[in-house]
């Protein structure tokens, strides 16, 4: 499994990247600033049971809303396993409910270790 998640956008005109590779090792790149950082196995575990309950992998490659707005963030979420990879593109206004648990999980993590 690897995770590659980016964020943008928001007032505050944030740009996140976050990866996660198979053995819960991350990376979080946010503006000028880098941070390493492994994951516990409970949290890869549950983060890949929110994929699994997502259903990931028969989502649309792409959720826009019909009104853009400057404020918007953009997710960009790349999901990889042994079989296969797919990434969703989605914005605020727009995020499918299964999608959200997955974006609540992946925000959390880039918010408790970039500080």
């Amino acid at each position: 499994m690897a995770v590659d998640y980016r964020r943008t956008g928001g007032i505050a005109g944030l740009s996140d990247h976050l990866f996660i590779d198979n053995s819960g090792r991350c990376t979080l790149e946010r503006k000028n600033a880098r941070f390493g950082f492994s994951l516990p196995a409970a949290d890869l575990q549950e983060l890949r049971g929110l994929f699994q309950q997502a259903d990931f992998f028969n989502l649309k490659d792409s959720y826009l809303p019909e009104k853009m707005g400057a404020d918007l963030f953009t997710y960009v979420i790349t999901y990889r396993t042994s079989g296969g990879e797919h990434t969703v593109t989605t914005m605020d206004m727009a995020v499918p409910p299964a999608l959200m648990p997955v974006i609540i999980q992946l925000d959390k993590i880039v918010s408790d270790n970039s500080k």
